[in-house]
């Protein structure tokens, strides 16, 4: 049993070493060829028996359980935020000290995030600049088309009289657009350099527009993105409560289910940081 577990902590040591992502099966099978095994079933023990490869499947499978979740109950989701959850969580001061390979290199983390293949840095951004952005993205639209005379038209009456009639704003933002709109602001290359994943801005933008109302209480006072933000996360406080406070894995459910199925995405890369390094204000 020790030869083995020796072999399986090498095996982990190795994929590490080489830059790539740890699971319980690759280990497993490279700890085979370390042995000159052909399988699991010539050992006379079950695999689960090593002590090093079950630790490693209990920590992969909170990880996986962990990352379904958080970017199943979040609207919009970067990696940052994911990273600096998933430390929290775990106790950890970076992602690395898990020793289940890079972040970026993460199965689950390829599949809900559209990363370039060179990525290696997790770019800070959070939901909550996202946010931000995203109310100065609907305000720079809004503006435009009032100065455009976009957003009003005229309609002759039928006693033939002008009257006004103002358009609704739609509420479908084009998320390719928003991204690039982020980019720019943030200075980098490509949309597909911030890591964000987004599922549906619906919510967002419509606690927005409610913001923006000219009813709205809140044009009383100066509108700036600190407190249009702060309005939005308050229709979201569910889902900024979920980061990393309220769910704990214990270690006896090791169950990693790596189904999903979000069709809508926007995603994103670049700098890795510790969860101390969290970035909570507007740019």
């Amino acid at each position: 049993m020790e030869k083995v577990d020796r072999a399986v902590t090498n095996a982990r040591r190795n994929i590490i070493a080489a830059g790539e992502s740890v699971t319980a099966w690759k280990v497993s099978q490279d700890a085979l060829l370390i042995l000159n095994l052909d399988s699991w079933s010539s050992l006379g023990f079950p695999m689960q028996e090593v002590p090093s490869l079950h630790r490693l499947m209990l920590t992969e499978g909170k990880i996986n359980a962990f990352i379904h979740c958080f970017v199943g109950v979040q609207r919009v989701t970067t990696l940052y935020d994911l990273e600096v959850a998933i430390c929290k969580n775990e106790g950890v001061d970076n992602f690395e000290k898990l020793e289940l390979g890079p972040l970026l290199r993460h199965p689950l983390v390829l599949h809900y995030f559209s990363l370039k293949a060179d990525a290696t840095e997790v770019f800070k951004i959070t939901g909550e600049e996202v946010f931000c952005f995203l109310w100065k993205y609907i305000h720079g639209k809004k503006k435009k088309k009032s100065q455009n005379n976009e957003s009003v038209e005229v309609e002759e009456s039928l006693d033939g009289k002008k009257k006004r009639k103002k358009n609704k704003y739609i509420n479908n933002i084009q998320v390719d657009k928003f991204l690039n709109f982020i980019a720019k602001r943030r200075s980098v290359a490509s949309k597909e350099e911030l890591c964000i994943r987004i599922q549906n801005l619906g919510m967002h933008v419509s606690a927005i527009q409610k913001a923006m109302s000219p009813q709205s209480a809140i044009l009383k006072k100066p509108v700036d993105a600190t407190s249009i933000s702060q309005r939005v996360e308050s229709f979201s406080s569910a889902q900024k409560d979920f980061r990393g406070k309220n769910i704990r894995f214990a270690s006896s459910s090791s169950n990693d289910d790596e189904d999903s199925d979000d069709s809508k995405d926007a995603n994103l890369p670049s700098q890795n940081v510790a969860s101390s390094d969290r970035v909570t204000s507007c740019p």
